[in-house]
């Protein structure tokens, strides 16, 4: 049985890909966060353009929310956050996730 009769193209004819675009896209943008008692940074990397953004805030539901709310709007993949566990305890992860992030709490005990 020949490959024309399975619909198949002769081999080095590669249909799905044109050898430009990347095969697999990252659909998640990751933002990562020093959080401390008063304030915090944020670095957030937008895998749509390779763009790094950083940013502070101050550790109050306004200023978090609106940085949520800004990376959202700039980002058009799903978004990632996560920090260190220490002075803000799950607080920060639930106001984060109330967004639709998700948000993970990294024990630095268990980093290698």
């Amino acid at each position: 049985m020949g490959h024309s009769n399975r619909g198949l193209l002769p081999c080095g004819n590669r249909a799905a890909y044109n050898g430009k675009d990347p095969v697999v896209k990252n659909s998640i943008t990751y933002v990562a966060m020093d959080t401390h008692k008063k304030r915090h940074v944020i670095a957030a990397f937008f895998s749509e353009d390779g763009e790094i953004v950083e940013m502070t805030v101050a550790n109050n539901r306004k200023e978090i929310s609106n940085a949520v709310k800004k990376i959202q709007r700039r980002s058009t993949n799903q978004v990632q956050f996560c920090y260190e566990a220490g002075v803000c305890g799950f607080t920060l992860q639930r106001l984060i996730e109330s967004f639709g992030c998700k948000c993970s709490v990294i024990a630095p005990s268990l980093i290698p």
